[in-house]
């Protein structure tokens, strides 16, 4: 490795996974806005300003602690990174499971209140006809499976809330 960066340049260290910039406070930031890296997306992460200033010895890129150091910034800004991916996978998985119960609630109530509009519907036909044809009867046979269904579906949810 080389010596430290002359004043108004970088350095850059890379262990394969990550990348530190190394310099001045001032040149650091002029190197990340130069090349577009703050708050971009690059990959799957974001750069949330995660950015550490040093000071000491100008032989920081010669001393082995020192890289060391670095090398274990590098290795926890890909670890952050990594879970700031997962958190986002969860959040994803989190809103479809979300959809899906959704879904799953809307399909058995609208049963249940399509069942109760048919049953309107029959006795509206009782009272003005005194009762009710084959075809009106045939749209109500149904409804005591669905009631059944609809029953079984809130006791298992009140079950599962116990």
């Amino acid at each position: 490795m080389g010596g430290w960066a002359m004043k108004g340049e970088v350095q850059l260290v890379s262990d394969g996974d990550g990348l530190a910039v190394i310099g001045g406070r001032e040149d650091v930031e002029r190197f990340l806005v130069s090349e577009g890296l703050v708050g971009r997306k690059v990959g799957s992460g974001q750069i949330k300003g995660f950015v550490e200033f040093a000071r000491g010895s100008r032989s920081f890129v010669g001393n082995p602690v020192a890289l060391a150091h670095v090398a274990k910034l590098l290795a926890q800004v890909a670890m952050e990174q990594a879970m700031d991916e997962i958190a986002e996978y969860l959040d994803a998985i989190d809103a479809k499971v979300d959809d899906v119960l959704r879904a799953q609630k809307d399909a058995v109530l609208s049963r249940m209140i399509g069942t109760g509009l048919v049953i309107e519907e029959a006795m509206t036909v009782r009272r003005q006809r005194g009762g009710v044809d084959e075809v009106t009867w045939s749209k109500v046979q149904g409804g005591p499976a669905t009631i059944a269904e609809t029953q079984a579906y809130a006791l298992r949810q009140l079950d599962a809330l116990a």
